[in-house]
C-alpha cells in the first residue's frame, strides 16, 4: 500500500513564535489567564495569539518576556536550515509485511 500527498499546513514564523511563548509559559509554570491578566488583557486575547491565529506584536512579545523574567529571544526562534517553513506535503510509501 502506499501513501502519498498527506497535506500539512505551512509552518510559520508566527505559529514557530506562539509554539515558543506557550513553551516559555509552561516552563514558568503560570497560566496563560495570569500572564494575559498580567498585561491588562483578556485569556480570550493571549489564546487568539498563543493558538497562531493573531500575530504577536514585538511590544507584546516584550511585555511577556518581562512578565516571565526571560530574554525576549527565547520567544522568538532562530530562522535556520532546521526549520521548515513551507512544509505543504509529505509522501510516504508504505508496504505492510505480508
Amino acid at each position: 500500500m502506499t501513501v502519498t500527498a498527506i497535506d500539512l499546513p505551512p509552518v510559520t514564523y508566527q505559529a514557530l513564535v506562539a509554539s515558543e511563548v506557550r513553551a516559555a509559559i509552561a516552563r514558568v509554570g503560570v497560566t496563560q489567564k495570569q500572564v494575559a491578566f498580567a498585561l491588562g488583557q483578556k485569556e480570550a486575547w493571549l489564546s487568539r495569539r498563543t493558538k497562531g491565529h493573531t500575530p504577536f506584536t514585538p511590544d507584546e512579545l516584550a511585555a511577556i518576556a518581562a512578565y516571565l523574567h526571560v530574554p525576549v529571544a527565547t520567544l522568538m526562534p532562530e530562522p535556520s536550515a532546521d526549520l521548515h517553513y513551507c512544509i505543504n506535503s509529505l509522501s510516504l510509501d508504505f508496504e505492510p509485511s505480508a
